[in-house]
Order: C-alpha cells, then structure tokens, then sequence
C-alpha cells in the first residue's frame, strides 16, 4: 500500500476526523469538519 489513510467518525453525528499519509511518509493532513492542517515531517 503506497498511501496510510485513518477515517475517525465521531459517535455524536456526522463529524469525520481524515489522517492521510502522503505516498513519501514526509507529510500527513489532517481534515477535519472543523479544520485542515498539513504536518511536514522535521528532520
């Protein structure tokens, strides 16, 4: 598998928490109804 994606649904409704993994594992986003963040891994 070349991509890592966690899909979390919250219990209270129709909230989705989304961890993607890029294809060289140096950044992961986190989406969110709420948010969008991008992390870039540090060396």
């Amino acid at each position: 598998m070349d991509e890592y994606e966690i899909l979390i649904e919250m219990e209270a409704g129709a909230s989705q928490i989304s961890l993607s993994l890029s294809d060289d594992k140096q950044t992961m986003t986190y989406e969110s109804d709420f948010n969008t963040a991008t992390l870039n891994k540090q060396k």
